[in-house]
């Protein structure tokens, strides 16, 4: 399994490789935002490895380098700005469009600005009262709280 990953890994990022996903994180008022822990991932694979991973600085610029030929997208996974791991699926299914660069031969580096969506919400529900049916008869029961 260590073998998989690493080979994984060597297939998108290496020392051998030298282009760059590069960009900026901009928030939904337009500012950029600085500190995100931001992940690139290969589009159109599906291996079990480790993602390279970097963090946008004051100005909410990234840089992943030593990047390899591909299909690539880079997703926020920062628990701590509220963007937890999973979030970045329930993103994908929420959307029609995954931004996305292309290396090649001829662009070895490519700008991919990430739009910082809103964070996710908690829904607090509070359940006051239930209402039993059985038999025909409702019966209403308030709950302690």
């Amino acid at each position: 399994m260590i073998a998989t990953s690493a080979f994984a890994q060597d297939a998108f990022q290496s020392s051998k490789c030298k282009r760059v996903v590069q960009g900026e994180a901009v928030g939904q008022n337009g500012q950029h935002v600085a500190g995100l822990d931001l992940t690139l991932e290969p589009l159109g694979v599906d291996f079990d490895y480790v993602l390279p991973r970097t963090k946008t600085d004051q100005k909410g610029r990234y840089r992943f380098e030593n990047i390899c030929l591909g299909r690539f997208t880079v997703f926020i996974r920062d628990d701590e700005a509220g963007y937890p791991a999973a979030y970045h699926v329930i993103f994908l299914r929420l959307t029609s469009h995954i931004p996305e660069v292309r290396l090649t031969a001829k662009h070895l580096d490519a700008n991919l600005r990430v739009d910082v969506p809103p964070k996710p919400g908690l829904l607090d529900v509070r359940l006051t009262s239930i209402v039993i049916k059985a038999g025909g008869s409702e019966r209403n029961c308030g709950l302690e709280t």
